[in-house]
């Protein structure tokens, strides 16, 4: 005798599952990302907080040439790929600490 399958499956359409995976993808990135920005503030304290520097002001700039970071450069996990590790000014190398801590706090998220 087959078996048949729950009430729950046969209620259920193609829009509803393409729907249902869409939503669930959209918020695993959103809370990666959201992960990646608390690594990302680390980051900043992890730098900043032995140098004695604000928090806050200056904003975010290159330790080798100070030319401030745009804003899409600076962005988690994104700015460094788009970079490709380096500045976009002297074109000094930027650590890989900073893209795994990003990740990091994103997949722990």
């Amino acid at each position: 005798m087959p078996k048949t399958m729950p009430s729950f499956w046969e209620e259920l359409t193609v829009a509803d599952v393409v729907s249902n995976v869409f939503v669930e993808t959209a918020t695993l990135v959103w809370v990666f990302f959201l992960g990646a920005a608390v690594g990302s503030f680390v980051n900043v304290i992890l730098y900043r907080m032995p140098r004695r520097i604000n928090l806050l002001w200056p904003p975010s700039r290159c330790p080798a040439c100070l030319n401030r970071l745009r804003l899409v450069d600076n962005l988690p996990v994104v700015g460094w790929v788009r970079l490709r590790g380096r500045c976009r000014h002297c074109g000094a190398p930027i650590p890989r600490s900073y893209l795994r801590v990003e990740v990091g706090f994103g997949l722990l998220f």
